[in-house]
C-alpha cells in the first residue's frame, strides 16, 4: 500500500468515525474490510474493494438515517397535533370544591324539664285537646246539625294526634267524643289544668311524666283530684292518659295563698284580705244511688273585699268553694 492508499484509508476511517455511529461489531467489520482492501494488489482491486466498503457503510447507516427521519416525522406530527388542540381557559374549568370532613356530632344531652316547664307542657297539650272538642260543633257540625258519627272521627282523630298518643285518641278520647256535649253542658269531661292547685310531679323521666293536681269545687261540680300522664313520641310530649275523681268529703286545708290563687283564676284581680273566720260548710255530694246529699264539715272562710265588684267574697278552706253571700260575710266580719 503506497502513500496515496494510506491517506485514502485514513480519511475514510476518520470520516466514518466522525459522522456515522456504529455498534462495536459493525466497526470491526468495516475495519477488516478496509484492511482487506488495502492488502489487495493493484489499485483497481483496491478501489473496487473500497467501493464495497462504502456500500457496506451506507447499508449499515441506512437504519440510522431512516430512524432519524422517522423520529423527526413523529415530532412534526406531534407538534401539528398540539397546535390543533383548542386552548382551554382556566376560568372555564369546573371548580372542584373541597368536601368538608364529616364530623360525628356528639349527642346533645337532654336536660330534664323543670316543674314549671312540665306544668306549661301539660297545660298547653291538654288545653289544645279541650279546644278541639269545644270547636268540633263548628268544624264538623256535631250537636247542632247532626249527632256525632264515628265514621267521621278520622279527621278529628288526626287533629287530636297532635297532642295525644294514638292509643288515647282511639281509646278514651273516642269514648268521650261519643258522649261529649257539643252544644254545651255543665258535665266535667276533662281535667282543667288552668285552675289547678297543688300541682305535683309524681313521675319525671326522659320519656314519661305524670302529674297530679287539685281542682277546687265550684257551683258546677264538687271538685276533683286529677292526674295526667304524658309520653314523649319523636321528641314531642303527648298526653297518654288522664283521670279525675271527686274530692273526698274532708277538709283539704286550702291555704290563704291558695285561696287568692282561686280568686285570680276566677277573674278577681283586686281583692283585699279582711279576715279568716270559722264556719260549718254543708258539703254536697252524690250518693251511691245518684241522689244529692250534704255533709257538714267544719272549715275556715277566707274573706276578701273585691274593689271591682264592691262586694265581699269568701273561700272555704275545705274544698275551695266560693262564698258569694256578701251580707252573710259582712255579718261574719261584725262578730
Amino acid at each position: 500500500m503506497d502513500q496515496f492508499d494510506k491517506e485514502i484509508k485514513e480519511e475514510l476511517q476518520h470520516y466514518l468515525g466522525r459522522n456515522i455511529q456504529f455498534e462495536s461489531r459493525d466497526k470491526e467489520r468495516l475495519r477488516k474490510s478496509i484492511d482487506k482492501a488495502g492488502k489487495k494488489s493493484g489499485k483497481v482491486g483496491y478501489y473496487v474493494s473500497l467501493v464495497g466498503v462504502v456500500a457496506l457503510c451506507l447499508v449499515l447507516a441506512l437504519p440510522l438515517f431512516t430512524g432519524k427521519w422517522d423520529d423527526q416525522n413523529i415530532r412534526n406530527q406531534a407538534e401539528e397535533h398540539i397546535e390543533k388542540q383548542p386552548v382551554i381557559d382556566e376560568k372555564e374549568l369546573p371548580v372542584q370544591e373541597e368536601e368538608e370532613p364529616i364530623v360525628d356530632e356528639e349527642p346533645v344531652e337532654q336536660q330534664p324539664l323543670s316543674d314549671e316547664e312540665i306544668f306549661d307542657t301539660v297545660q298547653t297539650s291538654f288545653s289544645s285537646i279541650i279546644t278541639l272538642f269545644s270547636e268540633a260543633s263548628t268544624t264538623y257540625g256535631w250537636g247542632y246539625e247532626k249527632p256525632f258519627s264515628e265514621k267521621e272521627y278520622g279527621p278529628f282523630a288526626e287533629e287530636l294526634r297532635q297532642y295525644a298518643t294514638s292509643d288515647l285518641v282511639h281509646g278514651k278520647l273516642l269514648e268521650t267524643a261519643k258522649e261529649y256535649c257539643y252544644i254545651g253542658c255543665d258535665a266535667h269531661f276533662f281535667p282543667y289544668v288552668r285552675s289547678a292547685l297543688r300541682f305535683t310531679v309524681l313521675e319525671k323521666s326522659d320519656n314519661q311524666i305524670t302529674v297530679s293536681f287539685l281542682e277546687p269545687a265550684t257551683y258546677l261540680h264538687y271538685g276533683f283530684e286529677s292526674t295526667i300522664t304524658m309520653k314523649k313520641e319523636k321528641n314531642t310530649w303527648k298526653v297518654s292518659d288522664y283521670s279525675s275523681s271527686t274530692m273526698e268529703l274532708k277538709d283539704y286545708n286550702i291555704t290563704k295563698e291558695e285561696a287568692e290563687t282561686i280568686l285570680s283564676n276566677a277573674g278577681v284581680t283586686n281583692p283585699k284580705f279582711e279576715k279568716e273566720v270559722q264556719a260549718t260548710h254543708e258539703r254536697g255530694y252524690i250518693t251511691s244511688d245518684n241522689s244529692l246529699a250534704t255533709k257538714p264539715i267544719e272549715a275556715s272562710i277566707y274573706i276578701y273585699f273585691d274593689f271591682d265588684s264592691d262586694m265581699y267574697i269568701g273561700i272555704f278552706s275545705d274544698d275551695g268553694l266560693h262564698v258569694d253571700d256578701s251580707e252573710q260575710l259582712q255579718a261574719f266580719l261584725n262578730e
